[in-house]
């Protein structure tokens, strides 16, 4: 038994060091905010799962372990469980906000929260139990069971609250790929938080059961494998792609003597700000063009972008025409796109673009704006 138990949990060990690994490597590709959020809600809760592996190896191969130690690393993976869900719950405001959706009850909602975890996180951590030592030497600390319970009481709201605002945001995405990556993506965590909790609360629920410690590490090892699937074989740039989606603010395509042909602003009514918007566009960036003190079509590159404040200025140049994105943060997926939008503007405006009189009305608009909600939306 303890043979097939130390092969799962070197098995398991191995994959999510890989997933952390490729998981970093994009995040150091683009750090966008989001997806620094993301990479440490994966370190906090990883680490429970972690240490509980590495414990398990200590007790097969040692046959003891310093439970001294033992107390101090299990006090240090519940405050980062529950520092991990305000991490989601930070990462969820962000998209709020960035969408339009954001108000003041969610600040009310969220500000409750980052009050109240430092105290659900002491009292788990202080109440927590021993569970008896089963036929194979396996013991488990956990959090109590009537302390998990009430903590479960007060915390239901928030999980609601999250289940309201995922609903929410997703309903606006239009793109169907975008909407399956944001699901895996979403599993992906969930699964991620059941396996968190069932190493804290559901030994002591099942007297230790070796069962339930192999039932647990084939979950684990079945998650692992979908996440790494799901998320980096099938879907590789959904951290991409569901970080970014709604920090883009706006995009221009713009012509000969910064003539803009066609604009489009994603924000909301409401969270359209003219200082970050159209207006440093036009009395900014277009007036060094117009001055002639850059010539981006002369430039060797085929992506740039500058960072003006809290925006950055994605643009890629084509024959005729460049574009230009507005976002809060960058990535390589967003200037792919831009680029792929460009190619095609030109492709099929080419004729006219060729031998341009400078009326923008020769455009079709609504064909263009259905191009924008297929490569950004």
């Amino acid at each position: 038994m303890n043979q097939l138990i130390s092969f799962l949990v070197i098995l398991i060990m191995i994959s999510i060091l890989s997933v952390f690994l490729k998981y970093s490597i994009g995040v150091l590709k683009n750090r966008t905010q989001i997806n620094q959020l993301f990479i440490l809600s994966f370190i906090f809760f990883g680490f429970g799962i972690l240490s509980d592996l590495i414990r398990i190896l200590e007790i097969i191969f040692l046959g003891t372990i310093n439970e001294n130690i033992d107390k101090i690393v299990f006090i240090l993976k519940v405050f980062l469980y529950f520092f991990g869900t305000s991490t989601i719950i930070y990462i969820m405001q962000i998209l709020s906000r960035q969408s339009g959706h954001h108000t003041k009850k969610d600040t009310a909602i969220s500000t409750s929260y980052y009050i109240l975890n430092p105290f659900i996180s002491i009292l788990n951590s202080y109440t927590f139990i021993k569970t008896n030592i089963n036929e194979y030497g396996f013991y488990f600390f956990q959090i109590n069971p009537f302390v998990f319970l009430l903590t479960l009481a007060i915390l239901s709201p928030l999980f609601a609250y999250v289940f309201f605002k995922v609903k929410v945001l997703k309903s606006e995405i239009k793109s169907e790929l975008t909407r399956k990556q944001v699901d895996v993506c979403i599993t992906a965590f969930i699964l991620i938080e059941i396996n968190c909790t069932t190493i804290l609360i559901f030994y002591s629920l099942f007297n230790n059961s070796i069962y339930i410690l192999i039932t647990n590490l084939l979950i684990l090892l079945t998650s692992t494998y979908v996440f790494t699937f799901s998320l980096f074989r099938k879907y590789p740039d959904f951290l991409n792609a569901v970080s970014t989606y709604y920090s883009i603010r706006s995009i221009y395509i713009i012509g000969g003597k910064g003539v803009i042909i066609y604009e489009y602003d994603f924000q909301k009514e409401s969270l359209k700000d003219p200082l970050s918007t159209r207006e440093l566009l036009l009395g900014g960036f277009l007036y060094i063009i117009d001055s002639g003190l850059v010539t981006l079509f002369d430039a060797k590159e085929d992506i740039k972008s500058i960072n003006i404040g809290n925006m950055n200025l994605i643009f890629t140049h084509g024959k005729y025409v460049f574009g230009l994105l507005l976002t809060t943060d960058y990535t390589f997926v967003m200037a792919r796109k831009l680029n792929n939008f460009v190619e095609k503007f030109e492709n099929n405006y080419k004729n006219i673009l060729e031998n341009w009189s400078g009326e923008i009305t020769e455009y079709n608009s609504e064909i263009i704006q259905n191009w924008i909600d297929e490569f950004f939306r």
